[in-house]
């Protein structure tokens, strides 16, 4: 019923409230309060840690931006000595000299190690070796139709290399190396008994060897590293190069090498000298190359295990960063280098940046405004309680006699009118459910009499009039109209009811 459901709901909120005090209220409220503002914090730290993170990459960007503009630079250079070296082997220059130089070739090719050049202020001197030695190496080979002109297009090449090389470049060396036994160096040879050391030198490493038809099916540019052995006393270089290749026959490598050293001057003039953070150089092997800081010439900052984590990091993506410890590193692959640059920022230093001021003012503002959170939470809470404990006193005070702690004549008149109020609900309540059940029913009858409906008063209609009946030991007389029942007590009411709703009859007898 509608009436019974208002009650219920009346008294869930009355235990509600019994159970949730004013006390109870404040704390939820300085919770809710409390948890918005932790919430809002959270939020600013991550934009912040995003922004932070934004930064060091922007930061990273531009230096491997720059890095790899110089390298492509390099790169250029060496595929256009390649185009220009096989523009010569097709078609060779009809210079006298360049016909004396194949001359002296044939002359001196039998010699333990033999010079060729045609003018030292413009060009480059061939250096070469015998026969013999040729024959010894796996990959070299003087049995081609075109080692004519394979000599005169090396000695052009040798005046483009002049060129090409300047003081202000990255480049140390830019060299071709053929597998016919002599190569074109813009680092001199000062003697000639040096030219096969040299030589063997050259066809040795790995950027050589690494560029046979075998090793580099693609015919690409490519990147070789170069560590110093302990007991020598050379530097790391890293060197590019790219095969000379003319009618599928492979005739050389043409090279630049790059020393390490020139490659840490640039990073750290590269960088802003306002930005804390350090930035170091891998290959692709995750091998240490250099360093912007001077404090880490080795590169031992990194153990096995977070290498490891870097490594596993850069196989998914070709940019990003990392958490490690108090660290944060970043990593950009660089698209004309097959290595990758590292930028690795400290706490330390961050807390000297402006996203540290900015996180320390955050953190002291959150403290300070829950600190007064807690002390408005602490003083409002005792005040509230002092406030209940005083309204208690005063509502027992207002209901008691003083004298002998008894209810005063308030006190019962309120109760009493609380329990006449109660009985009229309830008398009410059971008088509904009985014209519920009588609409429900086909047909109620009392004594024969058909019952229409009982009333709010508790009176019952009868469709007979003169009807006589008794209910709970009294007898009612009924009319056409309404029979009163005002005497009828709340017990015999709900009887009646529960009566109508099992039974199907009221328990109403004839007098």
């Amino acid at each position: 019923m509608q009436h019974e459901t208002k009650m219920e709901n009346q008294s869930w909120l009355k235990k509600l409230a019994r159970r949730l005090g004013p006390g109870h209220i404040v704390n939820l409220c300085f919770i809710v309060v409390l948890l918005f503002s932790t919430l809002l914090t959270w939020r600013e730290v991550v934009v912040l840690e995003d922004a932070y993170i934004s930064s060091q990459r922007n930061h990273l960007e531009n230096v491997a931006n720059a890095l790899d503009k110089h390298l492509q630079y390099n790169v250029d250079k060496l595929i256009f000595l390649r185009n220009g070296m096989r523009e010569a082997l097709v078609a060779p220059l009809d210079f006298t000299s360049l016909r004396n130089a194949v001359t002296e070739f044939e002359q001196h090719r039998d010699e333990h190690a033999w010079q060729i050049e045609l003018n030292r202020r413009r060009t480059l001197p061939v250096n070469g070796v015998s026969d013999a030695l040729v024959s010894e190496g796996n990959l070299l080979s003087r049995e081609n139709e075109s080692l004519d002109n394979e000599i005169t297009a090396a000695l052009e090449v040798g005046y483009l290399l002049r060129l090409a090389h300047n003081s202000s470049s990255m480049v140390e060396q830019a060299v071709y190396v053929s597998r016919a036994g002599f190569y074109v160096s813009t680092l001199p040879t000062l003697f000639t008994r040096n030219v096969p050391t040299r030589y063997y030198g050259y066809v040795t490493q790995p950027w050589f060897i690494g560029h046979s038809q075998r090793e580099n099916r693609h015919r690409a540019v490519r990147w070789f590293t170069s560590q110093p052995e302990h007991a020598s006393n050379t530097e790391p270089q890293v060197t590019v190069s790219v095969p000379v290749d003319s009618n599928n026959y492979w005739y050389g490598v043409l090279g630049m090498s790059i020393p390490v050293r020139t490659m840490q001057q640039f990073l750290r003039n590269a960088i802003d000298k306002n930005l804390d953070g350090e930035y170091q150089l891998y290959d692709s092997k995750l091998r240490f190359l250099t360093s912007s800081n001077p404090d880490h010439p080795t590169g031992n900052i990194f153990d096995p295990r977070e290498l490891a984590l870097l490594a596993q990091a850069m196989e998914h993506d070709t940019r990003g960063g990392i958490r490690m410890d108090s660290r944060y590193v970043s990593w950009e692959r660089l698209d004309h280098f097959d290595g990758v640059l590292v930028r690795v920022h400290t706490l330390s230093e961050g807390v000297r940046g402006d996203f540290g001021s900015i996180s320390i003012a955050l953190t002291l503002l959150w403290a300070l405004f829950t600190s007064m959170l807690l002390l408005s939470w602490y003083v409002i809470r005792r005040m509230v309680s002092n406030m209940y404990v005083l309204q208690s006193s005063l509502q027992w005070q207002a209901w008691h006699d003083t004298l002998t702690r008894l209810y005063n004549r308030g006190a019962l008149i309120s109760a009493s009118k609380l329990k006449i109020s109660l009985n009229k609900c309830s008398q009410k309540g059971a008088i509904n459910g009985i014209n519920a059940a009588i609409k429900e029913m086909p047909t109620v009858r009392v004594n024969g009499n058909p019952i229409t409906k009982m009333d709010n008063c508790g009176a019952i209609r009868f469709s007979k009039p003169n009807a006589r009946f008794r209910v709970s030991n009294r007898v009612m007389s009924g009319n056409a109209s309404i029979s009163p029942l005002r005497k009828i007590k709340l017990p015999a009411l709900v009887s009646a009811r529960n009566a109508l709703l099992f039974n199907g009859s009221l328990p109403i007898g004839r007098v």
